[in-house]
């Protein structure tokens, strides 16, 4: 499965997206419908991959870096545009993963919000925080 969401956004690149938030959103997107179509295989992944026999964790930990890597790039680069503001990559990296991955507690197919409903709410919370005139915080 993440051949799938790596080989998704490598074809986005290739095509162009309008801009670094469309990007960020479609990663998002490709979790979060991971989750909702595979359940059963997310929750194994997440819950015992240190499981794994030592053959394969090198594989999955390579695929689940590069995966980090294509977001926090996204985010980089949305920063170095000036679409996004001048944050801590890494935990702002950590920040999307983790509303992303964590549906896999919750969302299942035929679940009372879709995936594309969560994506869209994470992906603004995410562009825009949830307060209406957001404090100073420096």
């Amino acid at each position: 499965m993440s051949d799938v969401i790596i080989s998704r956004h490598e074809a986005r690149v290739e095509q162009g997206l309008e801009s670094h938030s469309a990007v960020l959103r479609a990663l998002m997107g490709d979790i979060i419908e991971l989750m909702e179509t595979h359940p059963g295989h997310l929750r194994i992944f997440f819950e015992h991959h240190r499981e794994l026999p030592d053959a394969y964790k090198g594989t999955i930990r390579a695929k689940r870096n590069r995966f980090r890597t294509q977001v926090s790039s996204t985010i980089e680069a949305g920063i170095a545009a000036g679409e996004f503001h001048d944050v801590d990559v890494e935990l702002a990296t950590l920040a999307v993963l983790g509303m992303a991955n964590w549906t896999y507690q919750w969302l299942y197919p035929g679940s009372t919000r879709t995936a594309d409903e969560v994506t869209d709410f994470f992906w603004r919370v995410a562009m825009r925080g949830i307060a209406v005139a957001p404090p100073d915080v420096g």
